[in-house]
């Protein structure tokens, strides 16, 4: 097991720097965050993609900035990938909340 790990890390140029990355390192952590970026959305409520408002938008912008950081290796790979997930529950929370109990207006 310690082996797959290691080699992971080899393929993906984990604990290399961002200037150290090879085209075929990026290339695999762009497929690796793909793959997980799909996996992530599909966790989070339908509106993130439907309704458009800034609570979504603000979530869209921050989720591209925490996933571009995991491709180009200037973030740690898979704790961004793991913060990616929990601010997306999050949102999903905040938004069943808002559901629940509508704001009213001032």
């Amino acid at each position: 097991m310690a082996t797959v790990v290691a080699s992971l890390g080899t393929v993906l140029g984990l604990g290399s720097d961002a200037a150290g990355l090879t085209f075929v390192q990026i290339s695999l952590r762009g497929v690796v965050v793909f793959v997980a970026a799909l996996l992530i959305v599909r966790c989070g409520d339908r509106r993130f993609l439907s309704q458009k408002t800034a609570f979504d938008a603000v979530l869209g912008f921050i989720l591209a900035s925490m996933l571009a950081r995991a491709v180009n290796g200037t973030a740690a790979f898979f704790p961004t990938l793991g913060g990616s997930f929990v601010l997306v529950v999050l949102h999903r929370l905040l938004a069943y909340d808002r559901l629940v109990v509508p704001l009213t207006p001032i």
